[in-house]
């Protein structure tokens, strides 16, 4: 599991509904459909495999909010992941342990299983060839991006 020091105290990220109903409050995009903030979870995930390390701070904020009291502020998160970045020499350490508590936890197994499948079936979407390439091209470059988070 990923731990984060902050303050000098070790946090472990956790998987929960704490999480979910967080990641969508904070992180997630407009329905307007049902009028909610929904797919937190799938947006950070989405950056995190992109290599975006401002989904770092998200993933955190997001893993930690089982936490009622005590929970470190996101001001405090982003200082411990600077000073983890600082001590790593790279942020791909910390990406990479932030997928693989989505990637390897129950909790999120179906909500995962289903985001790549998604990818699998628009590989091939299209109307024109162009926009079949163009699918085919995202799919490609989000499957090399998986196997390099995955490595």
């Amino acid at each position: 599991m990923a731990t984060l020091t902050i303050s000098k105290k070790d946090y472990e990220a956790k998987p929960s509904f704490a999480f979910l109903k967080h990641a969508d409050k904070q992180y997630g995009t407009f329905n307007e459909q049902t009028g909610k903030l929904e797919n937190g979870l799938i947006n950070i995930l989405t950056g995190l495999v992109g290599g975006d390390v401002t989904f770092l701070p998200a993933f955190w904020d997001s893993a930690l909010a089982h936490l009622a009291k005590g929970k470190p502020s996101l001001s405090e998160i982003e200082t411990a992941l600077e000073e983890r970045i600082d001590q790593d020499e790279d942020t791909e350490p910390l990406l990479k342990e932030a997928y693989k508590v989505i990637q390897s936890s129950g909790f999120f197994k179906k909500q995962v299983r289903e985001y790549w499948e998604a990818f699998e079936q628009a590989k091939d979407f299209g109307k024109t060839d162009e926009e079949k390439a163009e699918n085919k091209m995202m799919y490609d470059r989000m499957m090399k991006s998986k196997a390099e988070i995955e490595a």
